[in-house]
């Protein structure tokens, strides 16, 4: 007796479904067997129908999360969009002549007109050819010969070696490929007789110069004299106030002027308040004192008569002879020093941030005008004028930059040509309104989902459970409803949008001081929420009101869009309340959006005293120099850091003594080389190079190579071979330099005595000078660590934790949520850390200098936006925690319900199990029904045939 199963689903096969199965033979006497064992197993099938009806239903329920991180998903990536003050707030700049400049705004602009008279453009410094070569092919070295060519570009000098038989495109080629190009771009020039060379500085303004120093052994154009830079020009345009000379150190106190010509080095000392005619002396008198210098080291008298002596001395001046200092005007009738050189090939530089930056005023190198071999085309600044500043017909603000951002808080001009224009900086109040609507309808969209997926309907007509098929049968409530874990989603997004944000106080006056934020609810800004019985579906949701007699955004935005802007996305803005001490800065990685208290107590001299400066409950930082006060966060203290660290997420308060008798240390063998070049290659002969891990032997391939396809084998890439075999046991290979020689370490990635890596050796032929020898084989035991950490709880309860067979040297410490402890060396160590202050990174500048004692607090913003996404992303430290996050609500929720549906899976194929070996024992007891039966019926036929025969002899 057989029968075909044949799978419909991952739990019952088809039969269980359609009563498809048959029993052979089991139709005797009108008995119809095969449909009472269909009607037997719907009747045994009841629990394992009613396991999968509860299953789909919490598929749909779990169906119904992903419905809902759609929605948040949504929020999120809308917020996102506007998660800035620039971003949301958007300002326009508009320019009525935008042939002469352009501009931008950001949130900071104030909605303004600016005039902008743009007297010349910045530009970059140009050398251009005047000779044309026939093509870029052309050579520019002879063959056989090599040449130089040398420039210096904004202090730095290249000189590349250019090879013999060079073209020019090679040689444009070579500069703008160097690796060590400073800044300039060389390109070739196309023209109706051939093709000229140019090079020039990518950077614009006067400061950036370029200046050809060398040509030597090339050829065509390059050859002959070529302009050097040989001025240097020392620009300032400060006068005395009471008119006299023009200051050339207005810093107060003697500064170091360094400067290089023809090989020398000077440094010259400057006086406080000197004029330019002052700058002048000193450097004269010390080209004197150079002199004499050179003369008293060479045993010579500079005033002696012998004409040898005096010959000598000549030479050795003769570096510094060729430079001149002059006081000349400049077009625009400013007084500058100009250093003049006529040393060839040498320019007049200045080290680049050095200390004759001090002097006060900036000092640009400037080029002889075009001639020669070349047309030089200088650096320039841009000169412009805002709003007639500065005043008076010469003078302009001079920036080095066709990009403007310095001038205008917030706004950027873009210089485009000379003229003059004006830029109008306004609000976009429809792009901000968009911004407002794109919000509340995100908002308005999560909201709906949830109230749609949780809503009850008092009016639906319920199942008795004794009769229900699913449980949705039996409630009147939706898939979600009194899901915990969604109540709190919704609690939390309602919270975020109808609370005040982080770091806002309403408005209040101390005297007629305001203090305080305009704004501090949306409906305060016209933005309501629907309520019931107000007519029409959307009740909880948000609304612009419309009501005159009500705020209205609009209007709102036209009086203050920029309190507007805060409220939704302020980030980190900081604001104190008080008028004796203002906010600084913060660190937005670790400060916390919110308020905080801040006391301190001023000295008699005006300087906090020490200890009495504090900033929510925590004692901050004095800093004397700066008048400034400031929260620091600390990371965790060891006594003696070379024994043990800590880290900490700032959870705790924690105090720890370690005692560390022995560090966990990794098994290694480590084979030392003379090699120098971790690159170079190892073997002479093909081979392999083996160890042995915990006892078991293992070896990778060595080979010479190929060339120039395969590469023969180095320590980098034996390092590699041994790191990616797939018979690799659980070991690290790395190559370590000691003593400027490589050498192969194989590690254990497991600490402890439980591993070993040994018996280091090989079958390939070291090459001659790789040093590798099997005497240069140092192995390392593996050991556990031994370790005793004693430290107090939050609660205030002590614990030990003592390990003697540790397998790691990084240990948590229970208890003390968020610290661990990293072992080092031997020895004992206390560690101390803090529990991190929500306040931390706040520093404040204090204004009121006047002795006494001063409380106040001072606040840091964070927009509506800013706090759901923080919500939904969870914290820069820990985005694992926020709704969306992995350890997020919805996940955890998600992941419950996967446990219940694999439960439920496990009870079906249980049951599954159950039915069908309760198949195979029902048709083994109808097998034997249907024997004993036909045995009843081949007795009944032989009886009744019996009975026949006897009635027929009867009646004979």
């Amino acid at each position: 007796m057989s029968s075909t199963v044949q799978t419909q689903s991952s739990y019952l096969p088809s039969e269980y479904f359609s009563g498809g199965l048959s029993i052979s033979g089991l139709t005797g006497n009108g008995t119809d067997f095969t449909s009472m064992i269909d009607q037997l197993r719907k009747i045994e099938m009841i629990p394992t129908q009613r396991m999968l009806r509860w299953k789909s239903e919490w598929q749909q329920r779990q169906d119904a999360f992903g419905v809902v991180r759609e929605a948040l998903v949504n929020l999120r990536d809308v917020c996102a969009k506007m998660n800035t003050m620039d971003k949301f707030l958007v300002k326009t700049a508009t320019s009525s002549q935008p042939n002469f400049a352009t501009a931008t705004a950001s949130s900071s602009a104030i909605a303004n007109s600016y005039k902008l008279e743009i007297k010349q453009e910045a530009s970059v410094n140009i050398w251009s050819m005047n000779s044309e070569f026939a093509a870029g092919t052309t050579k520019v070295t002879a063959s056989g010969t090599s040449g130089t060519f040398a420039y210096e570009y904004q202090g730095s000098i290249r000189s590349l070696t250019v090879p013999p038989d060079t073209s020019l495109e090679q040689l444009k080629n070579m500069i703008n490929n160097d690796t060590n190009n400073p800044g300039v771009r060389a390109s070739l020039i196309k023209s109706a007789n051939g093709v000229t060379f140019q090079i020039k500085g990518m950077d614009t303004g006067a400061k950036n110069s370029l200046s050809i120093l060398s040509t030597t052994g090339l050829t065509g154009g390059f050859a002959g004299q070529n302009y050097e830079p040989h001025k240097l020009v020392y620009k300032t345009s400060i006068a005395n106030a009471t008119g006299g000379d023009v200051y050339a150190n207005t810093s107060g106190s003697t500064q170091v002027f360094t400067y290089s010509y023809n090989g020398v080095t000077r440094n010259v000392d400057i006086p406080g308040h000197a004029t330019l005619e002052t700058f002048k002396q000193k450097i004269e008198e010390d080209k004197v004192k150079y002199r004499a210098d050179l003369a008293r080291a060479n045993s010579l008298d500079p005033d002696d008569a012998s004409a040898a002596n005096q010959a000598a001395i000549d030479a050795l001046d003769n570096k510094l002879a060729g430079l001149t200092v002059n006081i000349e005007d400049d077009p625009s009738g400013n007084k500058n020093l100009v250093f003049t050189g006529s040393a060839p090939n040498q320019p007049i530089t200045v080290p680049k941030g050095g200390a004759w930056e001090n002097l006060g005023k900036p000092a640009t190198v400037s080029t002889p005008p075009s001639g020669g071999n070349w047309h030089i085309k200088e650096a320039e600044n841009a000169m412009i004028k805002v709003d007639g500043w500065p005043t008076g017909d010469g003078n302009w603000l001079e920036v080095s930059s066709n990009t403007v951002t310095d001038v205008v808080d917030g706004v950027t001009f873009n210089l485009i040509g000379e003229g003059t224009t004006v830029i109008n900086v306004s609000t976009d109040t429809e792009a901000v309104t968009q911004n407002v609507v794109d919000f509340i309808d995100a908002v308005n969209n999560m909201r709906a989902v949830i109230t749609e997926l949780t809503k009850y309907d008092p009016n639906k007509t319920t199942v008795d459970y004794n009769y229900a098929q699913t449980q949705f049968e039996m409630q009147k409530g939706s898939l979600l409803t009194g899901n915990y874990g969604i109540q709190l989603i919704s609690s939390r997004l309602k919270q975020a949008t109808a609370g005040t944000p982080k770091g806002f106080l309403p408005q209040f006056k101390v005297g007629d001081l305001a203090l305080g934020d305009l704004y501090t609810s949306l409906s305060q800004l016209g933005i309501k929420t629907k309520a019931e019985g107000s007519g029409g579906e959307g009740f909880g949701l948000l609304e612009l009101n419309t009501d005159p007699s009500m705020p209205l955004l609009e209007d709102i935005l036209k009086k203050n869009p920029e309190a507007v802007a805060e409220f939704f996305a302020a980030v980190n803005k900081g604001v104190s309340d008080s008028s004796d001490f203002s906010f600084v800065s913060s660190m937005q990685t670790i400060t916390k959006a919110g308020a905080y208290n801040v006391t301190y107590e001023l000295d008699t001299d005006g300087t906090v005293k020490p200890g009495t400066a504090f900033i929510n409950g925590k004692a901050a930082k004095y800093y004397e120099d700066t008048g400034q006060i400031g929260l620091v966060r600390t990371d965790p203290q060891s006594a003696d850091s070379s024994i043990a660290t800590a880290s900490s997420t700032g959870e705790t308060d924690f105090t720890a003594t370690v005692t560390v008798n022995q560090e966990a240390v990794a098994a290694s063998s480590k084979l030392q080389t003379d090699m120098t070049d971790k690159g170079a290659p190892i073997a002479t002969a093909d081979g392999r190079f083996y160890y042995t891990y915990d006892g078991q032997e293992y070896s990778v391939n060595v080979t010479v190579g190929s060339p120039p396809d395969e590469k023969p084998d180095s320590l980098a890439t034996l390092a590699q071979k041994i790191n990616y075999h797939y018979q690799n046991p659980g070991v690290t290979a790395t190559v370590e330099k000691t003593d400027g020689k490589w050498g192969i370490v194989i590690k254990s990635k497991e600490m402890g005595d439980d591993h070993s890596v040994t018996g280091v050796h090989w079958s390939f032929t070291p090459a001659g000078s790789s040093g590798i020898d099997a005497g240069n084989v140092t192995e390392t035991t593996g050991k556990d660590a031994n370790y005793e950490i004693t430290y107090k709880t939050p609660n205030g309860a002590e614990k030990t934790i003592t390990k003697t067979d540790g397998k790691s040297n990084l240990i948590s410490l229970p208890g003390a949520s968020g610290v661990s402890v990293t072992l080092k060396k031997a020895g004992t160590t206390t560690i101390t850390g803090e529990k991190h202050n929500d306040a931390d990174g706040i520093y404040i500048q204090v204004d009121n200098r006047t002795p006494g004692a001063y409380s106040s607090t001072v606040r840091v913003k964070q927009g509506k936006i800013g706090e759901i996404l923080e919500m939904l992303n969870g914290t820069p430290n820990k985005p694992e925690e926020g709704i969306l996050g992995s350890k997020g609500t919805l996940q955890v929720l998600v992941d419950n319900y996967n446990k219940i549906m694999d439960g439920i899976d496990q009870k079906i194929e249980r049951e599954t199990t159950r039915l069908i070996k309760w198949e195979r024992t029902i048709k083994l007891r109808f097998s034997r029904l249907e024997a004993t039966l036909k045995q009843y019926e081949s007795l009944q036929a032989s009886i009744e045939s019996q009975v026949k025969q006897l009635g027929s002899n009867s009646s004979k």
